[in-house]
């Protein structure tokens, strides 16, 4: 009874199995139609991304001038990969192709697209373009011939060269035609390489980079000429430019020279070298140069004792030659910010035209040489920068030449801004802890023996120098101080103080100045616009700490004197024969005698200081009608030990001696042999 009620509710023709049946074959049917269609779009993607590809390589090398391994294409992926590409060389009687392992494009042009873009006679007007997503270059291989074409003379390979979203930017009707119209158009959004090797096979050379990346590289306008490596690289800009590992090594005859940078980055990068910041990290350079003078040195010594054996005499021992110059320089870190090289170009640029219109094909000629630097700089070269740059900072820098001489600074600071052109408010730089050590023994004959005795001497072999300099421009009062104090021994041994006020200086004395040569200054300075312009003060002061001692010590020790007698005989020798010789030439020359001596007897500090009533401008120097008129317009003053100043006074020589000069040095006749 149940057996018949369950199939009274059974639906009609739901016979075992026959469902199943139905789904496999609606799903097989799906699987067949999505495979057919997957194998349509697949075929006609294929034969479009074959054509792009085949079109844009003909376009640029030529149907002769390439050939392809095979290509294959994901339709998914939309990923174009070519691999066994092969490029022939542009120079007839050279064979050797350039290849690339496989080339990734990925989501390319259509080939219609691709067509209408290389079909345009320029860029000009063009619109906006994605060319891919992505390019990748892998296993890429040249080799560059000579001139002739008959053999290889380097390799560069590159295990890969990455290329993100390559667009062809809208331009304008002043964009240049053809190619470099074409690479000034096209915007990538980052560029990355990795592992270039570029070798020498002529000379041994090589040069290897791990990685590269720029962001937002771009060519600008400035670059006008497609042949000028030079000139693209100056139009070239970036948002980030950096790299990793770069190592160079050459060796020519006995010359050795390799160098390693651990990383330089340059940020907000415009054309013409112009950077927010620049960085250098982990800087070495290594070098064997080979000494020209010990070489021949010791070729002399070889035909000394070839002469000697030729006499018959006993040869006398050669002087070994002395291995090359061995170098080792290192630097941590160096950084800039806010440089601009770009007025530094123009003025290489009008320097080169210069050149050019000055015939200068040789440094030989003295006179052309003169003419060319008098005409290639402006008067204002002298108190400005061509370049602007806001800061600068170097640390951990280190100098060892041949395990003798070593030097190491901590740190060294410029706090600007310079601006290319004009006078900053202030201008600092500070080195601090400069280290210098000498050698205390080298053998006897090597290049740095002399040196070695000098410290042993001395008494010492390590030095620490400390220099500081300000540039301090005041522009209501019109005037321009410059003051340095190195210090040598870091007041251990002489404090050094140096310091320039000049006056008269304007904005628009500075640009006048910038438009004249130093071939036309003399007469310039003549005129009235630089009347208020010149010398203020200066003074040079010296502070004895521990130097004059030590000299002291060394001269008695040559001399076998004590060092006090040594102090007593040069301040004695004043007197008796400097003094006399002073008389005729010095106003008080007694006064500077004593002033000297007392100095030498107690050295504490020698001051010399200059101060003009006016101003001393190039009018008053020219006007002057003799050397102790000129000297005596500076108001020069002798301060020893902190005592009151002695004035320095030049008197002018008698007419007679000035006559008998004049006719002792033009009449050649008067110098014989009883006056030698």
């Amino acid at each position: 009874m149940r057996s018949t009620e369950a199939q009274k509710f059974k639906p009609a023709g739901s016979q075992p199995g026959k469902a199943k049946i139905f789904a496999v074959v609606a799903v097989a049917a799906v699987v067949v139609i999505a495979l057919a269609s997957y194998l349509a779009i697949s075929r006609k993607a294929a034969k479009e991304g074959t054509e792009s590809f085949r079109l844009l390589m003909d376009q640029a090398f030529g149907a002769e001038g390439w050939s392809v391994e095979n290509i294959d294409v994901s339709v998914f992926d939309k990923l174009l990969t070519a691999r066994g590409v092969s490029i022939k060389p542009g120079h007839a009687s050279f064979k050797e192709p350039t290849t690339v392992e496989s080339l990734e494009i990925h989501q390319g042009l259509p080939s219609e697209e691709l067509q209408a873009l290389l079909a345009r006679a320029d860029w000009r007007s063009a619109p906006e373009t994605r060319l891919a997503s992505r390019v990748v270059f892998n296993g890429l291989d040249i080799k560059a011939p000579d001139a002739s074409g008959e053999k290889v003379i380097g390799t560069i390979k590159l295990k890969s060269v990455e290329l993100d979203a390559p667009t062809l930017a809208a331009s304008g009707p002043e964009t240049s035609p053809g190619l470099l119209g074409f690479l000034k158009s096209v915007r990538l959004s980052r560029v990355v390489s990795r592992d270039l090797q570029i070798a020498s096979t002529d000379e041994p050379a090589t040069l290897s980079l791990g990685h590269a990346e720029a962001v937002n590289p771009r060519f600008g306008e400035s670059w006008t000429d497609l042949n000028d490596p030079l000139e693209a690289l100056l139009a070239l800009s970036a948002t980030e430019l950096s790299y990793n590992d770069l190592k160079f090594q050459a060796t020519k005859d006995q010359n050795n020279v390799t160098f390693e940078i651990g990383e330089q980055r340059l940020q907000g990068m415009g054309e013409n070298f112009k950077f927010d910041q620049a960085s250098l990290k982990n800087f070495i350079f290594k070098a064997l140069i080979e000494d020209d003078d010990d070489a021949e040195g010791a070729e002399d010594d070889e035909s000394a004792e070839d002469d000697e054996d030729a006499e018959g005499g006993e040869p006398q021992a050669a002087k070994a030659a002395q291995p090359g110059v061995d170098v080792n320089l290192r630097l941590g870190e160096f950084v800039m910010e806010g440089l601009d090289l770009s007025a530094l170009f123009r003025r290489f640029e009008e320097l080169a035209v210069l050149a050019a219109i000055s015939d200068l094909d040789s440094l030989d000629d003295p006179v052309k040489l003169a003419n060319f630097y008098n005409d290639a700089y402006r008067l204002s070269d002298l108190l400005v920068a061509p370049y602007s740059l806001k800061r600068a900072h170097a640390k951990d820098l280190s100098l060892d030449i041949d395990g003798q001489l070593k030097a190491a600074m901590a740190a060294a600071t410029f706090e600007g801004p310079f601006e290319a052109g004009k006078l900053a408010p202030k201008q600092t730089f500070a080195l601090e802890s400069l280290k210098i050590e000498l050698p205390t023994k080298a053998e006897p004959g090597s290049r740095f023996a002399e040196v070695a005795e000098f410290s042993q001497k001395f008494g010492q072999s390590v030095f620490n120098l400390a220099y500081n300099f300000d540039a301090v421009y005041d522009e209501a009062a019109k005037t321009l101080t410059w003051r340095a104090t190195p210090l040598l021994g870091e007041a251990e041994l002489v404090d050094l103080n140096l310091s320039f006020v000049f006056a008269g200086l304007t904005p628009s004395l500075i640009e006048e100045m910038s438009q004249i040569t130093l071939g036309d200054a003399e007469t310039i300075f003549l005129s009235p616009q630089f009347a208020s312009f010149g010398l203020a003060q200066a003074q040079l002061e010296i502070v004895n700490r521990a130097l004059v001692d030590k000299l002291y010590a060394m001269a008695g020790q040559e001399q076998g004197m004590d060092k006090d007698l040594v102090k007593e005989a040069l301040a004695a020798s004043l007197e008796l024969f400097v003094g006399p010789a002073l008389e005729s030439s010095f106003e008080g020359a007694d006064q500077l005698v004593a002033a000297a001596q007392t100095f030498l007897r107690d050295p504490q500090s020698i001051a010399l200081t200059v101060g003009p009533p006016e101003p001393l401008n190039w009018k008053a120097l020219t006007e002057a009608t003799s050397q102790p008129q000129l000297l005596n317009a500076l108001k020069m003053n002798l301060a020893v030990n902190g005592q009151a100043p002695t004035p320095v006074v030049w008197l002018e020589a008698p007419p007679d001696h000035e006559a008998d000069d004049e006719e002792g040095f033009d009449d050649e006749d008067d110098f014989d042999e009883s006056d030698e």
